[in-house]
Order: C-alpha cells, then sequence, then structure tokens
C-alpha cells in the first residue's frame, strides 16, 4: 500500500477516548449542573420554598433540625452551627405526643379556631345567650374556639349558668378530648367564686395592684391565670398564658410568624377567622408558624383538662321548687272551715235532713204533677 493510502486509513479511525478523559469531563458536568443549580435558588428560591410542604413532627420527635423542615430563612435564629438549628429556636414544637398527634389531624379552619376566644353572642350571632341550645351547639362544632367569655348576662341564674358551663365543657371534649378555657367578666372577682361556678380561666392586667395575689388564688383554685393585655401591651420575654384581646388581623398574624404564643380574643369570631384563613391560603401566615400556634393553645387546654378532670367539676345546685299556689276557691273554703260543737254538728245534721225531705217532698209533688197532666190528656 502507498505512503498516501496509508495516512488516509488511518485518519477513517474513529475516535476512542480513555477513561480518564471520560471522568474529567463528566465532573465538568457535574459541576455545571450545580452552578446552575446555585443560581436557580438564588434567583427564584422564595418560589421553590413555597412549594415545599410542611411536616409537623411526629409521635417520635419533638425537636427537628433544619434538614428535616423548612423555616423561612428571615426567621431563622443565629447559630454556631448552621446545619443544625433546632426548631424551637424560631416555631418551638416541643409539646406532648397527645398535642402532636392532633395537629395532622386538623384542618386551617380547626388550627385557626383554636388560637381564638370570642364571647356566646359573637359565636351564636345572638343579642344574649342563656342557654347552651342547638344554635349554640351547632356553632361551636363549626368553630370550635379555643374558649368563650362569659357575662353575668349569660347567667339567669347559679344552677341554670352552671348547667349551662357543663354543657358547653361536654361538648369541648366531644370534639376535642379537652376542655375549653371559660372566662368571665362579671360581679364575681373572686378566683375562687368564679372557680365554683364553673369558670376556669382567670385573666388580670399585670398592672393591677394585686394581680400576682389573684394569678396565685386563681392556681390554688385549679384555674388557669393569665394576663389580659391589648396589642401595644405586647413585649419580649414574656412569661405565662397571654390573652391579646384584638380584631386586628395583621397584628395576629405578625405575632404567630413571629413565634408568639399567645390566645386572642375578638369580637368579631368569623370575621377575624375567615381573615386568618385567607391569609394561610395566601401564604402570609405560614404552615409552620400556625401549628407552633395551634399547639401551643392546645398544651393549655391539655393542662387544663388535667387539671380540673369533669368527674370534680362542682355540680349545679338544685333550685328550691316554689310552693304551689293554692286554688283561691279552696282556699277561701278551707278558711272559711271551723271546728264545730257537738250541739252545732247535730243543728247542722238536722237542718241537711231537713233539706233532704224538702227537696224529696219538692221531686214528689212535681211527679204527682205530671202524672195529672198525662191522665187528662188521656181522657180528652
Amino acid at each position: 500500500m502507498s505512503e498516501k493510502k496509508k495516512r488516509n486509513s488511518k485518519a477513517r479511525k474513529p475516535f476512542k477516548p480513555s477513561a480518564v478523559a471520560v471522568w474529567i469531563a463528566l465532573e465538568i458536568i457535574i459541576a455545571a449542573a450545580v452552578a446552575v443549580a446555585a443560581l436557580i435558588r438564588n434567583v427564584y428560591g422564595e418560589s421553590i420554598d413555597q412549594k415545599r410542604e410542611y411536616t409537623i413532627p411526629t409521635e417520635e420527635t419533638t425537636s427537628l433540625g433544619i434538614e428535616d423542615i423548612e423555616l423561612p430563612t428571615d426567621l431563622i435564629a443565629d447559630s454556631d452551627s448552621a446545619g443544625d438549628v433546632a426548631v424551637g429556636d424560631i416555631y418551638d414544637m416541643a409539646y406532648s405526643d397527645e398535642v402532636l398527634a392532633k395537629l395532622p389531624d386538623m384542618d386551617t379552619k380547626q388550627k385557626v379556631c383554636a388560637l381564638l376566644m370570642t364571647s356566646p353572642e359573637s359565636l351564636c350571632n345572638k343579642t344574649n345567650v342563656t342557654i347552651a341550645g342547638d344554635v349554640f351547639k351547632e356553632a361551636y362544632t363549626n368553630n370550635p374556639v379555643a374558649g368563650l367569655y362569659f357575662t353575668d348576662s349569660n347567667f339567669t341564674s347559679e344552677a341554670d349558668g352552671m348547667k349551662m358551663l357543663a354543657t358547653v365543657r361536654g361538648w369541648s371534649r366531644d370534639i376535642s378530648g379537652m376542655n375549653i378555657l371559660i372566662g368571665y367578666n362579671g360581679e364575681i372577682h373572686d378566683p375562687l367564686g368564679q372557680s365554683d361556678i364553673g369558670i376556669n380561666l382567670y385573666a388580670t392586667h399585670p398592672d393591677d395592684a394585686n394581680a400576682a395575689e389573684l394569678s396565685e388564688s386563681a392556681s390554688e383554685n385549679k384555674m388557669i391565670p393569665a394576663w389580659f393585655i391589648s396589642p401595644d401591651e405586647v413585649t419580649e420575654g414574656e412569661d405565662g398564658l397571654r390573652i391579646v384581646a384584638t380584631d386586628d388581623v395583621e397584628s395576629i398574624i405578625q405575632a404567630i410568624n413571629d413565634g408568639r404564643k399567645y390566645i386572642y380574643l375578638t369580637g368579631d369570631i368569623y370575621g377575624v377567622s375567615d381573615a386568618l384563613i385567607s391569609s394561610f391560603d395566601e401564604g402570609t401566615l405560614t404552615p409552620e408558624a400556625l401549628d407552633s400556634a395551634a399547639g401551643y393553645a392546645l398544651s393549655v387546654r391539655e393542662t387544663l383538662t388535667q387539671l380540673r378532670p369533669e368527674d370534680e367539676e362542682r355540680t349545679p345546685p338544685e333550685e328550691e321548687t316554689p310552693p304551689k299556689e293554692e286554688n283561691k276557691t279552696e282556699g277561701k273554703k278551707k278558711t272559711e272551715q271551723k271546728k264545730m260543737t257537738p250541739e252545732e254538728e247535730a243543728a247542722a245534721a238536722l237542718a241537711a235532713l231537713q233539706k233532704q225531705a224538702e227537696e224529696a217532698m219538692k221531686a214528689a209533688t212535681k211527679q204527682a204533677e205530671e202524672a195529672a197532666k198525662a191522665a187528662a190528656a188521656q181522657q180528652e
């Protein structure tokens, strides 16, 4: 074969890369893919995070690492070990197994309602509620709030009021297995008096002169003591149950997302709850924040349930039945009756016989007259 043909033959042979070359090429491709993924993450990271689902802790886990849960990056606390940030630093989920087991079965509305307290009137859309009837039961069943605040207008009597509270507690236990927070704003100011009629939440303002003493007395009488505050009184480093009275949805959302542990008293239960549900659906209210807040509220009620078992609640007193009113005629006859002497009794008996004889004579005379008329008619 000529030299020219040999060169052409060599030129047509296919290229066979070595194994080292292939490995180097793969590393270059992988590195490029990682760089592209990082770029996408930096540019579109927010939308990607929003698509990720949040899973609450299981019964076996009460403290999760950052690798187990997606948290908003702007809320993650500073930590020396960025790869091992406890959920408790932001959204504490160190609750009991019973509480953690309830959360996965609750829908958004139930979790929102678990954070709210309101009045029976707001819940039932009534001007005054004095009985735990069908309307009340349906409203509570559809909106299982954390608690209800009662006033003296709800109590037509102590016994009826206690029966109403016992009925509401029964509804709560049937729905959630937990007691419901029952607050009170009325004329009974001492914790013992409130506890005796079935009130289990004693809230006082931190600035009250005897607030600490009242809270201690409430605890001794198996009530949940709480601080009753407004949104502008919220401070850092708070201890104990805080009940924030507000209808401001934005402030509630902010507090929940900030990981604050409150229960909110509202006079507009449906407006507030609907707005919170909408904010959750829109992504404004984060799932992990709502779970943490709802878990706290459930933990308070779990403590209350252990503190006040239903069989240890004081039973309503039996109301005295007023004496039956006598018939006026019978009462008059009884008043007129008096004890007679033997002579008077004999005279009364003789008068009765004479009256009977006169009536018999009249009847006989009438019969005779009717017989005579009949005989005359026959003769004609």
